[in-house]
């Protein structure tokens, strides 16, 4: 999913991270990713967790790793 995400940029990025929004410019086309930083997470029956989407397409129980200034979610 993240691969993806990269794919689609370059390799010099510009990273502005607030409590609710994540922007992301690509510094040499000046293509931009500015969403919500929401996280869907999907527990499976065996208790393992997937990440499923993120940003403005979390939409069933959304998690904002950023909620905490000095806290980020960590899947295991």
């Amino acid at each position: 999913m993240f691969a993806s995400f990269i794919n689609k940029f370059g390799t010099t990025l510009y990273v502005q991270i607030w409590e609710n929004r994540i922007r992301v410019i690509d510094v040499e086309t000046n293509k931009c990713f500015d969403e919500k930083p929401l996280l869907q997470i999907d527990t499976h029956k065996n208790g393992k967790r997937q990440l499923t989407t993120f940003g403005n397409d979390a939409y069933v129980n959304p998690l904002n790793p950023f909620t905490h200034p000095r806290e980020l979610y960590q899947l295991v």
